[in-house]
């Protein structure tokens, strides 16, 4: 498995995104996707972001905690963005659905318990 980066993205009003991806348009999960060969998981996200959302985060301003899947074999690094909702303009190539959030109106969905975990290990950051 390939080691991946996930943004958890607050807005002003302490919600955060979520996305379905237009390939898997039934589940939500946080914005981000697989690490390139080799590549940092600052430049990840980075890339990530662009791709999905046409965002450019500032590096420096990327706190993250890394996270290991359950399977132990590969890693999750989660970043915590603020980015006031209006800044947020998804591409439509990989990206099928957007929907911000608080703990309690998160959708049931396959990655709950995944979106919950990193949304709450960032509130402390």
């Amino acid at each position: 498995m390939a080691d991946n980066v996930r943004a958890v993205m607050f807005n002003n009003d302490q919600q955060f995104l979520i996305v379905t991806e237009v390939d898997d348009p039934d589940n939500w999960k946080l914005p981000g996707g697989k690490l390139e060969a080799d590549e940092d998981p600052k430049d990840g996200i980075i890339r990530e972001l662009q791709e999905e959302l046409n965002l450019t985060p500032r590096q420096s301003k990327l706190p993250f905690v890394e996270l290991v899947t359950d399977d132990g074999l590969s890693k999750r690094y989660i970043f915590k963005i603020i980015a006031p909702k209006e800044q947020i303009n998804p591409t439509g190539l990989e990206i099928a659905q957007i929907m911000w959030c608080t703990v309690g109106t998160v959708p049931d969905c396959q990655n709950k318990n995944h979106i919950l975990a990193a949304v709450k290990s960032l509130s402390v950051i």
